[in-house]
């Protein structure tokens, strides 16, 4: 599940970029164009959809622990 969503905010974040290119300041802006408003929506999904279920750095860290076998991070000093 972790390579699923890490792949899947990947291709939502080339998405948004793709069409911020193509439609320019209209994508955020509700127009009353066909489609803007749906993409203002997406937009603004994305950085929330990066964090449920784990950040990115979260689910890299999973990856590499339990998928391929690294080590785990070495555990936080607690100095008093």
């Amino acid at each position: 599940m972790s390579l699923s969503k890490l792949s899947l905010t990947a291709n939502m974040v080339r998405t948004c970029e793709a069409v911020a290119s193509l439609l320019g300041p209209s994508m955020v802006v509700d127009t009353g164009a066909w489609g803007t408003y749906a993409w203002s929506e997406f937009l603004l999904g994305v950085p929330g959809m990066r964090v449920a279920g784990g950040t990115d750095e979260v689910l890299r860290n999973i990856i590499g622990e339990r998928v391929l076998g690294l080590p785990k991070d070495p555990a936080p000093s607690t100095s008093s």
